[in-house]
């Protein structure tokens, strides 16, 4: 059952706790950029993003039936925001999320938690600026029970910022190894699909929320509030396996359900929503 827990494919360098990399997995590079988007705002014209993120494994340690594992992860969010001069955002749009987690995992169980620093780039310029509102707690906790001998059910808790808000969420899915080559997790709020089609080749289609919240500070480092997004990913990725270790994968999706709330430059706090949009990525992963 451990095995079931360590094969699992490969997830975004920025992903939360609640979607636990594969232990194999020693550092992943990506970059998405997704298309300019119409905002459903008076003076926000459109909303254009571009992400940079990887994730690093910086400790791992097998113990019987048990791992232990500490990783590091840093992404970073240009939000683009089309406005008038009247509706200027507060802050620049530039955003930074950096997490330490540790998980432990047995045969039929896992936990995690990550204190995780998210906040605006001018703040990561002037760290005294960095309080403990910038700083918020990730964790995750899954049981998992065999079915049948390819039918596996799991369910837990989970919280992160994944849909705009740090909140306690449910946790529940199933895993199906449908055969050597295709493995099924139809799940809440991850479902995705792997097809290993050819020894060097694999198709991914994923389904996963994409937001985040940030601390964020006016230019003069004087007024600060909160930036939040709110999204959900559907996501097709080809993978080609270059050697033994290395990984290179790209992809292409749409974003939708998209959310904003931020704060104007007056003062004006406002929530609002975007078209979605269609984005496209590529990373690079290392395992072993």
């Amino acid at each position: 059952m451990l095995a079931a827990f360590l094969c699992t494919p490969a997830t975004d360098a920025h992903a939360s706790v609640c979607a636990p990399a594969s232990a194999r997995e020693i550092l992943v590079v990506e970059q998405s950029n997704l298309k300019t988007a119409e905002v459903h705002a008076s003076g926000l014209h459109a909303v254009g993003d571009t992400e940079q993120s990887y994730g690093v494994r910086l400790w791992h340690r097998p113990k019987g039936e048990r791992a232990h594992t500490l990783r590091f992860s840093h992404d970073y969010r240009a939000y683009e925001i089309d406005t008038s001069a009247k509706r200027a955002l507060q802050t620049n749009g530039h955003l930074h999320r950096l997490a330490w987690s540790y998980r432990l995992s047995g045969p039929q169980w896992e936990l995690s938690v990550a204190p995780v620093v998210a906040g605006s780039s001018n703040a990561g310029r002037h760290p005294k600026v960095i309080d403990a509102e910038f700083i918020f707690w990730q964790g995750f906790a899954r049981y998992r029970r065999p079915w049948t001998p390819s039918v596996d059910g799991y369910w837990g808790l989970c919280r992160d910022d994944r849909l705009g808000t740090t909140r306690l969420r449910p946790v529940v899915g199933i895993d199906w190894r449908v055969n050597d080559r295709l493995e099924l997790t139809l799940g809440y709020p991850d479902t995705r699909l792997n097809w290993r089609f050819h020894p060097r080749w694999r198709l991914q289609a994923d389904i996963h929320p994409a937001g985040g919240r940030w601390r964020v500070y006016d230019d003069a480092l004087v007024r600060r509030s909160r930036f939040t997004m709110e999204s959900w990913r559907l996501r097709l990725e080809l993978a080609f396996r270059i050697t033994h270790a290395h990984e290179l994968i790209i992809g292409a999706g749409r974003e939708v359900r998209r959310k904003f709330a931020f704060r104007l430059i007056d003062g004006t706090d406002l929530q609002t929503g975007a078209s979605g949009t269609a984005f496209t990525g590529v990373r690079w992963r290392w395992s072993r």
